[in-house]
């Protein structure tokens, strides 16, 4: 059961080891489905410490670190890769400013293009699930933006 006291208490058994997270974090860690894993080394350990068990050693929890780190490599490398598919079936378009976004159609996924109006001056707490994610306020303009997207010229 998840609630606000579970999270304070192991807060606080994590800092028994040395390990200071805000409670945000420890609920991330502890319920986010689009997180990979700690972002740290020193995280696994300082959390192995607060909750030995016989039944992993150290090797394993190094192979569980390797694991952390070769995943998120191959996410960020996934990024990097539409990325460029992006850049490249969309040429100059991507450059352009807009004041729509602009629905791309990769032939094998829907990539949208937006421009950001502004960035706030001050850092300010915002979910992870609402973070680089595009929200409509209006369902009917996403729905005319799907059917006139950008196709690929070679689909």
């Amino acid at each position: 059961m998840e609630n606000s006291a579970t999270r304070q208490w192991l807060s606080r058994k994590l800092a028994q080891v040395g390990l200071h997270r805000n409670i945000q974090t420890l609920r991330s860690w502890m319920f986010g489905k689009n997180l990979i894993g700690p972002r740290t080394e020193d995280d696994i350990h300082a959390i192995t410490r607060a909750y030995p068990t016989r039944s992993y050693g150290d090797r394993d929890w190094a192979e569980c670190w390797n694991a952390i780190r070769e995943l998120r490599a191959l996410h960020i490398s996934a990024g990097n890769r539409l990325t460029g598919l992006v850049a490249r079936h969309c040429g100059a378009a991507v450059h352009e400013a807009s004041n729509v976004e602009l629905s791309v159609d990769l032939g094998f996924g829907r990539a949208w293009i937006d421009e950001v109006a502004a960035i706030d001056e001050e850092l300010r707490p915002c979910p992870a699930s609402f973070a680089n994610r595009l929200h409509w306020i209006d369902a009917g303009w996403r729905d005319r933006a799907v059917r006139f997207s950008m196709k690929r010229e070679d689909a």
